[in-house]
């Protein structure tokens, strides 16, 4: 069975949602196919699960895999 990570995705303004916020984890696969997906996206929007805050995909800065 392969380890789930969690995701945080940072924003260029600073700002970040933790696992919290969008409620994202993941298997090693899982985590290519969403990082694929982002870059297809262009500027489409993402929202938040907690907050419903609605973000573009062209805001990311990073996203990062907590071990």
């Amino acid at each position: 069975m392969d380890k789930i990570y969690d995701l945080v995705i940072n924003f260029k303004d600073g700002t970040s949602w933790d696992k919290e916020e969008i409620d994202m984890s993941q298997n090693p696969e899982g985590i290519k196919v969403f990082l694929e997906e982002l870059e297809k996206m262009g500027n489409a929007e993402l929202t938040a699960q907690e907050s419903g805050e609605t973000r573009e995909v062209s805001e990311i800065k990073s996203v990062e895999i907590l071990f």
